[in-house]
């Protein structure tokens, strides 16, 4: 949960994630991430949430993938409506002109009958069939919760199950028990839980086989929160949470573990907390956080007593010494090269002159396979600053791309520079912009990195080093 709501990055699905712990778990979200809420609570970022996707709906009523951008991603779309109707039920003030156009999309969207190529594994092996768009199943889902329910679709689905994949029958089931035709949902849903294992996408529906079971148990948590299969789908998802890697997965796997553990209410388990065998809290069914010296570098033990489950979880901040970031290069290449404005020369040695005002160049080169929603982070050293981030086409400068790289969201930082753009196999695309150089000394000089925010496979890493300002030339 402190990994969501601290999530640095904004376009509509990690803006959502972000917003769904807060609205459902204020009081642990306030606990896990305290630092969070020094000066505002999580209602008021909740509401900020709701005004900021409202801002972003676009003219057809989707909403925009990053704010202030002119296309929108289906399923970011459904998942912020799914949002905004879960908010407007909690009580928030959400617009009923928003969010009635968002739903008046989805209805349109959910007819379409479109398909795709969906890859699962199964015990014959890797298999490949033609299946519904998972953004239709999701939208009968979310339109079935604003009572806007689409029976003829759903009876479309209902009536080809092969177009529907093992966690978008949990979702159209779920949408039938939504409308209360309980029939059509014990025909739907599985009687037994077999886990859905599919290939993980770095964009589109951001699918993976962590938020497909994920999905699952949110939708009998939601209906059927007796139903047999959720103790398995627990513990699927603990066992396999060292490969939650996306806000995707982490979102709904913490939405389910969380109202799993809300089943729990009535527990009456009592717990001391022991540092080096001597007890310095208990816990005894109210929250309780222990932030005490005597943690440190201790052996910490826990002792359970009653019935029921109760949940704990630990977090340790600090500064490695000499912690160096690996650099290597996973599916793509990131590289960075600086140049004299004026004399274009390349400055390979790193050494700059007080004033001077200098061209970085970022080449991202792809292997052999292509990835949408890649963040590329160049940390600049201390004593530089941005001067112009984007480097006009019209500029005298001899080294202008013919291969510019399609930026669809830049954010500038005091202290970095964020491109968020796709990989395209074996291709190099390349970015340039103006760094001014403004004081004397020596300074470490970050790693530019490349990642997939989806994808943790693709990475990038390169550049460490130190950077040396000399005087202004002619002083």
């Amino acid at each position: 949960m402190k990994y969501l709501v601290g999530y640095p990055h904004g376009c509509v699905e990690q803006t959502v994630s972000k917003l769904f712990p807060q609205l459902y778990f204020e009081d642990l979200a306030k606990l896990v991430a305290p630092e969070m809420y020094r000066s505002n609570n999580p209602v008021y970022y909740v509401k900020e949430g709701i005004r900021k996707i409202e801002s972003m709906q676009l003219y057809d009523g989707s909403i925009a993938y990053w704010q202030g951008g002119t296309e929108s991603n289906w399923w970011g779309s459904v998942y912020a409506a799914h949002f905004l109707v879960e908010a407007k039920k909690a009580g928030f003030n959400v617009s009923e002109n928003v969010l009635n156009r968002l739903m008046k999309y989805l209805s349109q969207k959910a007819k379409e009958q479109s398909t795709f190529d969906y890859v699962t594994y199964l015990s014959t092996g890797r298999t490949i069939k033609k299946i519904a768009n998972k953004e239709i199943i999701y939208s009968l889902y979310v339109l079935a919760m604003a009572e806007q329910g689409d029976i003829a679709t759903m009876n479309y689905y209902k009536a080809r199950p092969h177009l529907v994949s093992e966690d978008m029958r949990y979702l159209l089931a779920g949408s039938y028990a939504l409308m209360g035709r309980w029939n059509a949902y014990y025909e739907i849903v599985p009687n037994a839980f077999t886990p859905e294992r599919t290939d993980r996408l770095t964009g589109g529906s951001f699918d993976s086989d962590i938020r497909a079971n994920a999905i699952m148990l949110n939708v009998l948590l939601q209906v059927e929160p007796a139903n047999k299969q959720i103790p398995q789908i627990i513990k699927y998802l603990t066992q396999n949470a060292d490969r939650m890697y996306s806000t995707q997965e982490r979102s709904f796997a913490f939405l389910a573990l969380g109202k799993a553990a809300s089943l729990n209410a009535d527990a009456n388990v009592v717990v001391d907390i022991l540092v080096d065998g001597k007890s310095i809290n208990k816990f005894s069914g109210k929250d309780l956080t222990v932030t005490d010296s005597k943690l440190n570098a201790a052996n910490i033990s826990l002792k359970a007593s009653g019935n029921g489950e109760v949940y704990y979880f630990w977090s340790a901040e600090g500064v490695k010494v000499n912690d160096k970031v690996k650099e290597e290069d996973s599916n793509m290449r990131i590289r960075r090269s600086y140049y004299s404005y004026n004399t274009g020369r390349l400055i390979p040695d790193k050494g700059f002159y007080q004033g001077e005002l200098i061209v970085c160049k970022i080449e991202l080169t792809g292997f052999d396979r292509n990835a949408e929603n890649i963040i590329i982070t160049d940390l600049i050293p201390a004593g530089f600053e941005i001067e112009n981030p984007r480097l006009n086409p019209a500029t005298e400068l001899k080294w202008v791309s013919k291969n510019p790289m399609n930026v669809q969201y830049m954010d500038i930082r005091d202290d970095r520079l964020l491109l968020f753009t796709n990989l395209v196999r074996n291709q190099t695309k390349e970015f340039y912009y103006l760094l001014r150089v403004v004081n004397q000394g020596t300074y470490q000089l970050p790693v530019i990195g490349a990642e997939a925010m989806y994808d943790q496979e693709y990475h990038s890493y390169h550049g460490a080093g130190v950077v040396k300002v000399l005087q202004r030339l002619g002083e």
